[in-house]
């Protein structure tokens, strides 16, 4: 797992060594939907969609180099002053 700051953007990177995550379970998150013969397993990947969606992020799933599944998060950066101005502003 690591964590960077990229072109603005906190990046977040978790990868393992396991099966993967299959091009079906992956498939329904590309379109944001799911049908009766097109789904992923499971809420897992869901909730990081959903999470990441929600901090107004973007989310990848890809095939890590040499087996296993990366997925990658990015996130808009906010400058920690700005934030407390805003705080102190609430």
């Amino acid at each position: 797992m690591s964590l960077t700051a990229e072109d603005g953007e906190a990046v977040l990177r978790v990868a393992d060594d396991g099966p993967g995550i299959t091009h079906d379970s992956r498939a329904p998150l590309r379109y944001a939907s799911e049908t009766p013969t097109e789904h992923g397993q499971g809420v897992g990947l869901w909730l990081v969609r959903w999470t990441v969606d929600a901090a107004g992020g973007t989310v990848a799933y890809e095939d890590a180099p040499g087996g296993g599944a990366r997925v990658v998060a990015r996130f808009p950066a906010v400058d920690p002053a700005e934030r407390d101005d805003a705080d102190a502003a609430e």
